[in-house]
């Protein structure tokens, strides 16, 4: 009886940790985030970025979403100069729900307040 539990259980598990995966057979790499960096060199040559999640201390995963250009500028001031987004300022900070992906860099959003373990998925171009 008690075999037939645990293997429910273990079946269960099984099938939710592979629901949280985001890639199967993609390329993934991780990223010990620290406090407060919120810009990422995403450089993998012959590979571009497909997903990103934030894994937690429970090793769950919290996928980001991906934003294109015209909402990411909307919350964010670009530099005049050389065309790439300024940080903003610390009261907007917190738990990091989206992405800009810009060239070979990853810019996350808001900045995140506390240091994360980041999930990046990548596939050929």
């Amino acid at each position: 009886m008690q075999s037939a539990l645990s293997c429910g259980y273990s079946q269960r598990a099984a099938f939710f940790r592979k629901a949280l995966t985001m890639n199967e057979g993609a390329l993934t790499k991780y990223f010990e985030l620290p406090l407060g960096k919120w810009r990422i060199n995403a450089t993998m040559p012959g590979f571009k970025v497909v997903a990103l999640a934030i894994e937690d201390l429970r090793r769950r995963l919290f996928p980001l979403r991906q934003v294109e250009a015209p909402e990411f500028a909307k919350l964010v001031r670009f530099d005049d100069e050389n065309g790439e987004p300024m940080e903003p300022p610390p009261m907007l900070h917190g738990l990091p729900t989206m992405y800009f992906y810009h060239g070979q860099t990853l810019y996350l959003w808001p900045v995140p307040r506390h240091a994360w373990r980041l999930k990046l998925d990548y596939a050929p171009r």
